[in-house]
């Protein structure tokens, strides 16, 4: 049920003609661009620019589920690296990302880059729409702990850290998507709550 709200409020966002930016995607963002591909003839021209990075490449599995699917075939998707995504900015008009966990000062737990692009896209006036369950906050990150940021073990040989993780500030946030089906909007870092 959780899920469906948060399908309806991203869906209620994304309007006709958007091209919306995607990091990491999950079965989750899938399954609402399923929702609006469903619309038809509503929003025929929605399309969608996928930034994938190392070392999980969730873009190229995102990818891989697409062949063959008729979200392929009605909303044109580039695919770029996570480096490519200032010049890409341009062409885009939401960004949609999603949050592991909300932390008690209101910033977001993601996947590492997702901070990255929140900065660029707010030097760029572009909205940031993060999903995120209302029910993971988390007042317990340790971004300068490798102990409870990385991705798997490093042989005591190598230098190699493969950080999974990063907060991004919340005053970067446009709006937040929760299971609850409100949007969470930043105001000078505190939280105020907007029906959506």
């Amino acid at each position: 049920k959780a899920r469906v709200t948060m399908r309806a409020s991203l869906k209620s966002k994304i309007n006709n003609l958007d091209c919306i930016m995607l990091y990491k995607p999950s079965s989750l963002i899938f399954e609402c661009l399923e929702d609006i591909v469903s619309e038809g003839t509503k929003m025929p021209d929605v399309r969608i620019i996928l930034l994938d990075s190392p070392p999980s490449w969730e873009g190229q599995a995102f990818l891989r589920r697409l062949q063959g699917h008729r979200l392929l075939s009605k909303c044109p998707v580039r695919y770029a690296m996570l480096s490519a995504a200032p010049s890409l900015l341009s062409d885009t008009s939401k960004l949609v990302l999603e949050g592991q966990a909300l932390t008690a000062n209101g910033n977001v737990l993601a996947p590492v880059g997702t901070a990255y692009l929140a900065n660029v896209a707010w030097s760029h006036r572009i909205p940031c729409l993060v999903l995120c369950h209302a029910c993971q906050t988390w007042d317990q990150v340790l971004i300068d702990s490798v102990s409870y940021n990385e991705l798997g073990r490093v042989s005591s040989d190598s230098q190699l850290c493969n950080i999974q993780y990063d907060l991004t500030p919340g005053d970067l946030v446009t709006a937040l998507i929760t299971s609850a089906g409100s949007a969470l909007h930043w105001v000078a870092g505190s939280v105020s709550l907007r029906l959506s």
